[in-house]
């Protein structure tokens, strides 16, 4: 037996190669063992650009699953090229965490303006001062007989929140001490879901306890005034929550590209409503955010909020602009 049938059957000896490797080792070692030169340089190895990266920091570019690819076209004797997988939606959500818990946490206003693009261009905005003070102002394109084009006023106290991790409308300051440890943050969401109330007319419950916290998470994530570090540790609760899914990359009304994330809440009420944001992946703020109600129900709607601003700031409150 000569010395290249011994290596072959040694080669073939290994186990679980793919049939495209056996080929091009093969390759390599016939030209290695006649001198000639290898059958290689028809192509050189590309490494493909996967979207979102720019989004993650070290830690969690680390989590990425990497699989090797060869580019067809490419010289099939030449080792495969390291391609990263798309990222999941608990990867993108703990990039976002990072990139979160680094933002400007000093400022003399917590600044939200979101637009509306139903019936004509409007932005709406507020401003809150630490202490409580609030200032909210408009700006429409289209406006009715006797309806301002502009407005801008300082109020009383803070608006209704809605959906929060304390429950109905805390105060600033109850915010502000927010935990930012992840499962500290998710324990009070928790403790103090309120009972679930039920509709009028048929009875059911209008909403679920996992719906609840979704939602009061994503407030904390949008437009809530919170800390940087408490908004970094409610990405990291979504991160970990259950129908939390990922749809690629996305452009909003406005053009801004982002990453998209879904889910959706189902309730015997209103049957199940989907959930649609778009999170910028430089700056993790949320771009859009979409509503939209069940098809199979009556009354079928979609809403879309587009996140302008969510920040705090010295600037003075003004008539915003129109983007």
């Amino acid at each position: 037996m000569d010395e290249t049938q011994r290596l072959r059957e040694r080669y073939d000896a290994l186990p679980g190669p793919e049939p495209r490797s056996v080929a091009a080792a093969r390759a390599r070692l016939d030209a290695h063992l006649t001198g000639a030169a290898p059958a290689a340089a028809r192509g050189r190895r590309r490494v493909r650009p996967t979207w979102g990266l720019g989004l993650l920091t070290a830690g969690a570019a680390a989590a990425l699953a990497v699989t090797t690819v060869v580019v067809p076209g490419d010289d099939p004797a030449a080792p495969a090229a390291p391609v990263a997988q798309a990222p999941t939606a608990r990867t993108i959500l703990l990039a976002a965490a990072d990139q979160a818990a680094t933002a400007p946490a000093d400022g003399k206003y917590w600044h939200v303006a979101t637009l509306n693009l139903a019936g004509g261009k409007s932005v709406r905005a507020t401003w809150t001062t630490r202490d409580g003070r609030r200032w909210t102002g408009r700006r429409s394109a289209k406006t009715e007989p006797g309806v301002p084009a502009t407005e801008l006023h300082e109020l009383k106290g803070l608006p209704p929140m809605g959906t929060t991790v304390l429950g109905a409308d805390p105060s600033l300051s109850e915010l502000q001490g927010l935990p930012t440890d992840p499962a500290k943050l998710k324990a009070t969401a928790e403790r103090n879901i309120p009972p679930i109330e039920r509709d009028e007319e048929t009875g059911k419950p209008v909403t679920t306890r996992h719906g609840y916290l979704v939602e009061a998470l994503v407030g904390l994530i949008t437009d809530q005034p919170v800390t940087p570090k408490v908004r970094a540790a409610a990405f990291r609760v979504l991160a970990a929550t259950p129908g939390v899914k990922t749809a690629g990359k996305a452009t909003d009304e406005l053009g801004r590209k982002g990453v998209v994330l879904t889910f959706e809440l189902s309730t015997p009420q209103s049957g199940t409503t989907g959930f649609r944001l778009i999170i910028d992946p430089k700056t993790s703020q949320v771009l859009a955010r979409r509503v939209t109600a069940d098809p199979k129900r009556k009354g079928r709607w979609t809403g879309t909020t587009h996140y302008l601003a969510a920040e705090w700031t010295n600037e003075a409150p003004a008539v915003p602009n129109l983007p």
